[in-house]
């Protein structure tokens, strides 16, 4: 989606860290997960002056990884199958606190080595998010302009893009003021589609009341950290440690966790 959608703005190709073997610079953007493991460290990152980055609520953004890793391991498509229950929690109470710490230190990461002027940070939720969507993107098309070679699109026409890259599926967004798309629609005018995630299996992930905690923990130091610089990241950081808690609050009715924290 995200490649898509900066194609779409700037009619320049993205590239990827594991497909670029270390050399392709001709790219507007080079998605990486560095520095988490899953990622790869570029041999010439130190060139690479400008960051865009997309931040997500942990307590989605963990069982997501998850699900992707379930599906490497059974040769499945991507996107195409959500782990079954005992899966997650097997892998969860393995790989948990792993996982938050890196969650983290991924954000603190590109916070730390990239001024402000020099990056962009995008909330999941916002840049998917019918009102927020087309404001955020129009952010991006700016700070994408602001790059060397790059001629973004005008900013009128952004909403647009947004409707037909990323809400393409609401029904009450423009110009997709209707049902999805057939699968074998990859264009509408001159904008790529590339459709999310239509993974099948349980949606619902659950996680010990001490994780609860711990992801509570972990959001307010990075909250606290950078609470002057305001923004985007810090008001959504605020809302995932409000939708933690509410969760956490009902974590007491989990059996199944009781019996796991209680072990």
């Amino acid at each position: 989606m995200t490649w898509n959608l900066i194609e779409a703005l700037t009619g320049l190709v993205s590239g990827d860290e594991w497909y670029s073997n270390g050399r392709k610079k001709d790219v507007v953007t080079l998605k990486s997960h560095w520095p988490h493991d899953a990622g790869r460290e570029l041999p010439w990152r130190d060139e690479i002056e400008r960051a865009f980055v997309i931040v997500r609520n942990p307590m989605y953004a963990i069982p997501s990884y998850h699900n992707f890793i379930f599906e490497y391991e059974n040769e499945l498509p991507t996107h195409s199958q959500r782990a079954d229950i005992d899966s997650w929690n097997q892998w969860r109470d393995r790989s948990f606190d792993k996982e938050i710490e890196s969650w983290k230190n991924h954000l603190e990461f590109y916070m730390d080595n990239f001024s402000p002027t020099n990056r962009i940070i995008v909330p999941y939720e916002d840049l998917t998010d019918k009102t927020e969507g087309p404001i955020v993107t129009t952010e991006l098309n700016m700070f994408l302009g602001a790059g060397p070679g790059v001629t973004p699109i005008d900013n009128d026409s952004v909403p647009c893009v947004w409707s037909t890259v990323v809400g393409y599926d609401s029904v009450d967004t423009v110009p997709n003021s209707r049902a999805p798309l057939p699968t074998d629609v990859k264009f509408v005018g001159s904008y790529p589609i590339f459709p999310g995630s239509h993974r099948t299996g349980p949606k619902e992930r659950r996680y010990t009341l001490p994780q609860y905690t711990k992801m509570i923990e972990t959001i307010q130091e990075v909250e606290e950290k950078y609470r002057e610089e305001g923004g985007r990241l810090v008001r959504r950081l605020q809302d995932y440690i409000s939708i933690i808690v509410t969760e956490s609050s009902k974590a007491s009715s989990y059996p199944e966790l009781l019996a796991v924290t209680m072990s």
